[in-house]
């Protein structure tokens, strides 16, 4: 058995390592690991963790530039670029790394397990960037992305990977025809709500102003939403400050949105008359740093908890003291205030050197999968580890240890299904699907025997790739859907789907 650093052991290929059940209050200064949006670099303070050969100069420069820098919950990928943070050093030699199975493609899937939106065009931005599972209607998804580099769109799917026509006549539904006034080249976030509607948040390029639009279940505009045309901008609730508004979520009749305002983490509570809920923090707004001094960030989608009639919004966040940062979990009440018999005081703050990505909900198992990967030594390692719902480490997975995976990566989605856990990961030159038993051991059944088996293009060779975090697994048909581009002689929004009936 070697060990390596922060409490990582190797057992064979399988590693593991220890997780605090929860930090005292706030948590203590820890080494600075902190993504980069622009560059996907991470900034690292070689002071507080010696072992990491920084150069001052670029750490100085690097701090300086995530200070700036909000973050972002996806990759922007090349074919020649790779999924995360390079390091000088080669990957390690891993015993049989470089022999991956191939993961099985279900042919039975839209166009031999590949659905397309539109035609290839030479532009990197064409890519379906986020896959939502309705649950309004069973067994179709919504897909957002962008076609000709400036043409955001939703569609929605059936099944089997056609587009369903009841939705706006053609299954699509392209943003710039919503509206001639304004520009818009994108767009962030979508969710659904309890009838079905559509929730849409988009940046109009001619002000800066993010809106927010209400579609119903067939595609065209709620024009009961907004001043009777189907949007309201946000920038109104906050008197026009700096606000961004990064995802969000609905329950009930409410839109729940992480962002931050003048620099600092905040919650926003809209109805779905579009009014701010006045019951939530002041004015609908909750400034994250009157419950935690010097958090930084609050990334992602808000998710909620429920079991019977106990409900919380469930964040991930990012704390700073100095050049310290560290990720956690945190709960919430339906009011604004922090869940104190949830983990330590509200939070659960993970071992230094952990990366979020982001984290599923199960309510059947009471479970939280909290995926992403643990930075050391110029090196990443995919991770995952799990909580219950009362912020405790899951003592049935690994005996509530975080599971590493024996290749340099990060793993960018994972849940619970049918009994197991199913995710995707980037890897280099490639990505891979996984599955994982519910003990925290690789599910060998699939793709026997590794349990993981690549899915993408290799290097820059011709296929699919992956470009965010985004993929959803549909249990009936037993598939992973993972969003991303396909690249032959062009570049085609593109939709996987990852055949888990092995």
């Amino acid at each position: 058995m070697a060990v390596f650093d922060a409490g990582v052991e190797v057992h064979g290929s399988k590693l593991t390592a220890s997780l605090p059940a929860a930090y005292p209050g706030l948590p203590p200064r820890a080494p600075r690991c902190s993504p980069n949006s622009r560059t996907g670099s991470l900034s690292i303070d070689h002071q507080r963790l010696s072992f990491l050969p920084v150069p001052a100069a670029i750490r100085i420069a690097l701090n300086e530039i995530a200070k700036t820098t909000p973050p972002v919950t996806g990759h922007i990928m090349h074919p020649n670029m790779v999924f995360f943070a390079q390091t000088q050093h080669n990957p390690r030699d891993y015993q049989g790394e470089r022999q991956e199975l191939k993961a099985p493609i279900d042919v039975t899937y839209a166009d031999k397990g590949h659905l397309h939106i539109g035609e290839p065009i030479a532009d990197p931005r064409n890519a379906v960037s986020q896959i939502l599972a309705s649950n309004y209607y069973p067994e179709r998804f919504y897909l957002r992305g962008v076609h000709n580099g400036t043409k955001p769109f939703i569609a929605r799917t059936l099944k089997d990977g056609e587009l369903d026509t009841s939705f706006n006549k053609t299954g699509l539904v392209y943003l710039t025809d919503l509206s001639t006034v304004f520009d818009y080249h994108s767009f962030s976030h979508m969710a659904e709500d309890a009838e079905g509607h559509i929730l849409l948040t988009m940046i109009d390029r001619t002000q800066g102003f993010t809106h927010l639009w209400k579609l119903k279940p067939n595609g065209k505009p709620d024009t009961d939403f907004g001043s009777n045309n189907g949007y309201i901008i946000l920038n109104n609730f906050f008197n026009f400050k700096d606000i961004t508004l990064y995802q969000f979520t609905t329950y009930k009749n409410d839109y729940i949105f992480s962002g931050s305002l003048e620099n600092a983490p905040i919650l926003f509570v809209l109805t779905h008359e579009g009014v701010p809920r006045q019951s939530f923090g002041k004015l609908g707004i909750l400034k994250m740093q009157d419950l935690i001094p010097d958090l930084r960030y609050v990334i992602g989608a808000p998710k909620m908890l429920e079991v019977g009639e106990k409900v919380r919004i469930i964040i991930y966040t990012r704390y700073f003291n100095d050049s310290s940062s560290i990720n956690g979990i945190a709960a919430l009440t339906l009011s604004g205030a922090l869940d104190q018999r949830f983990a330590d005081n509200g939070v659960y703050w993970s071992k230094p050197g952990i990366i979020i990505y982001d984290f599923t909900l199960n309510n059947a198992s009471q479970r939280i999968t909290v995926h992403g990967q643990v930075w050391s030594e110029g090196t990443s390692t995919p991770m995952i580890y799990r909580l219950d719902y009362t912020g405790k480490p899951a003592k049935e997975f690994n005996e509530g240890r975080v599971v590493l995976f024996p290749i340099e990566g990060a793993w960018d989605y994972m849940t619970e299904a049918d009994g197991k856990l199913v995710g995707y990961g980037s890897f280099l030159d490639r990505g891979m699907a996984v599955r994982y038993r519910l003990d925290g051991q690789l599910d060998t059944t699939f793709v026997p025997p590794n349990g993981y088996g690549v899915f993408t293009a290799i290097g820059s060779q011709p296929g699919f790739y992956g470009n965010s975090h985004s993929a959803t697994v549909m249990p009936e048909s037993q598939r992973l859907l993972v969003a991303g581009r396909e690249i032959q002689t062009g570049s085609t929004p593109c939709v996987i789907a990852v055949s888990l009936k092995q």
